[in-house]
């Protein structure tokens, strides 16, 4: 082995300086959970691609979007400035009938307003009538059931009358019987 020299061996601070250069590119606990901090989990990752949109969904929603021969088929649809101007005229043409119609409308509401009130007094006449027929009711149901008592009564004296009448009829035969026994 060839002896070293003082120069050729490591000295402390050389040692230091080579830790330094090791550890200037290798990152600390506190740096790791710092640049981990922003990172997401799979968890997240997965949560947030199903939340994404497919090329084949992507396509089909913009299928349903109007294109632009349709937007101008829809625009030529609505009416023009010559229309609108047409229309006007015919209103301006017809504005001394439309006054009169709002003039009708007002008689019409104030025809419902009396309609209303007459209507008021004639519920009010109803239900005194509907009062009045009650009573009247009541007194032909009292009536009714008196008629009833009196054709009972009626009936019993009825049938007393005629065994009455049959007992008078049986002693004047007896009677009868007993005078002639005298005689």
């Amino acid at each position: 082995m060839a002896e070293k020299s003082k120069n050729d061996l490591v000295t402390k601070s050389d040692l230091n300086a080579f830790k330094k250069e090791l550890l200037d590119g290798v990152a600390s606990k506190k740096e790791l959970k710092e640049a981990t901090t922003n990172l997401v989990t799979k968890k997240e990752l997965k949560e947030a691609t199903d939340k994404l949109v497919t090329k084949e969904e992507f396509k089909e929603e913009i299928a349903k979007l109007v294109t632009k021969e349709e937007f101008k088929e829809e625009i030529a649809k609505l009416a023009t400035r010559e229309s609108l101007e047409v229309v006007a005229n015919e209103v301006l043409k017809h504005s001394a009938d439309i006054e009169k119609l709002k003039e009708d409308m007002g008689q019409v509401k104030g025809d419902m307003s009396i309609l209303k009130y007459e209507m008021g007094e004639v519920k009010e006449k109803l239900v005194s009538l509907e009062d009045k027929f009650g009573i009247m009711i009541n007194a032909v149901d009292n009536m009714n059931s008196k008629f009833d008592i009196w054709l009972s009564e009626k009936a019993a004296i009825d049938h007393a009358l005629i065994r009455h009448d049959d007992k008078l009829d049986d002693h004047e035969a007896r009677i009868k019987r007993l005078e002639l026994r005298r005689v």
